[in-house]
């Protein structure tokens, strides 16, 4: 509660006032009753401001309490004046403080009559992740002279809004269909060359490391190992959180965290342990590694901070994630598709990971590009998604 004193105001009715008294004084008369009146004024004023003051009630309410990103709820604010007095000189601040927002602050100014309201109805879209600030921040009402103010701060409602959560069936990675190592590969497991599983028949593009030579030179058919993989974490999501520099920033950085959200699910939920990595703003890591953790992992993604200039790869260069000795599956979701990135999602050595180019801040002849990139990479024996485009995340990624 605060208290604030208008000097001019005063100082206005001092001066009226001592011409009201010299009025009176050589004039008498009408002027004797109005120098009265103008004393007893203050003390009336300040008498009705602080009667309305008590009278006042706020409530603010809200239709959903966790909404995810493209959620849109209602917001309600109610101002009533339960005093037997009007308040006609009350003003209050509402903020509506969220991702894009220009105006986060709005003053309104009303008059109320006794046993009067006002209700306030809005829709909040929750058009992007991230903090939501909503609600009355203040309220303030003034006297009839217009000499104090009193002021009311509020509590606003904050809360954050997640991404949202998209169920996909997402199984591609490095290395392009097929049998032996190459398949057990993309699906984020290491192979353990000691659990032979069977033999299939070769596919074209597929690796020749682990052809069954024999069966090979017994028949004329190139057969492969298939090998069972092993139970350590071999799948690494690394989210380029570099800035984006586009009027469709927040469209882009959303889709790319809602990416993120759903590799994860759909990998864990497939008994697949992943670890995600980030430099942004903000360094990003987390690691998932049974179905429970999810939760934990999905509300930490609000501390995604996009910004800064350190691309992927040298993320996993400083990660020591490409070492011989542990080949991983790596996924890189970028938004960006500059040659450092590109470099990544070229088939063949252990430099290969799996691309997901987001197209949401790309315009027409970029998103052309990237289609032929796409169709370039695969060509060669790599694997790159397309994002962003319309169709939906669980059309785009499910595989």
């Amino acid at each position: 509660m605060k208290l604030s004193v208008n000097g001019v105001a005063v100082l206005s009715y001092l001066l009226a006032l001592s011409v009201l008294y010299l009025a009176s004084s050589y004039l008498g008369g009408v002027f004797r009753y109005l120098f009265a009146v103008a004393l007893a004024l203050p003390a009336l004023s300040l008498a009705h401001l602080l009667v309305i003051a008590v009278g006042i009630r706020i409530d603010q309410r809200f239709d959903v309490t966790e909404p995810a990103r493209g959620d849109e709820i209602g917001f309600s604010a109610f101002i009533d004046n339960t005093s037997f007095l009007p308040a006609p000189r009350l003003t209050a601040q509402l903020t509506l403080s969220y991702p894009g927002s220009d105006v986060p602050h709005e003053e309104v100014s009303l008059s109320l009559a006794a046993r009067d309201g006002y209700a306030y109805r809005t829709p909040v879209v929750c058009a992007h992740r991230g903090d939501y600030t909503v609600g009355l921040s203040w309220y303030r009402l003034t006297d009839l002279l217009g000499w104090v103010s009193f002021r009311r701060d509020l509590t606003r409602h904050t809360f954050t809004v997640y991404p949202r959560i998209v169920t996909i069936h997402f199984a591609a990675g490095p290395g392009r269909e097929g049998a032996g190592a190459g398949r057990a590969h993309r699906l984020g497991r290491e192979v353990d060359p000691t659990l032979l599983r069977g033999l299939a028949e070769y596919q074209r593009n597929e690796p020749i490391k682990h052809i069954a030579w024999r069966k090979f030179a017994a028949h004329g058919i190139p057969y492969l190992k298939e090998y069972d993989s092993g139970q350590r974490p071999a799948t690494v999501v690394y989210l380029d959180m570099r800035t984006v520099a586009s009027p469709r920033r927040l469209d882009a950085e959303d889709c790319s965290v809602e990416v993120l959200v759903a590799l994860v699910k759909s990998l864990v939920e497939s008994e697949i342990p992943v670890e995600v990595h980030g430099v942004g703003a903000t360094r990003f890591e987390a690691r998932v590694t049974t179905r429970s953790q999810f939760h934990e992992f999905y509300l930490s993604t609000r501390r995604i901070v996009f910004g800064g200039e350190v691309a992927p790869s040298a993320v996993i260069a400083a990660n020591g994630v490409r070492r011989t000795d542990r080949p991983e599956a790596s996924l890189v979701i970028t938004h960006r598709m500059d040659q450092t990135v590109m470099s990544l999602f070229r088939g063949g050595g252990r430099a290969q990971a799996s691309g997901i180019i987001n197209t949401a801040a790309l315009n027409d002849s970029e998103r052309a590009h990237a289609r032929q990139l796409a169709h370039q990479i695969t060509m060669e024996g790599g694997s790159l998604h397309l994002v962003g485009e319309g169709g939906g995340l669980a059309q785009e990624l499910t595989a």
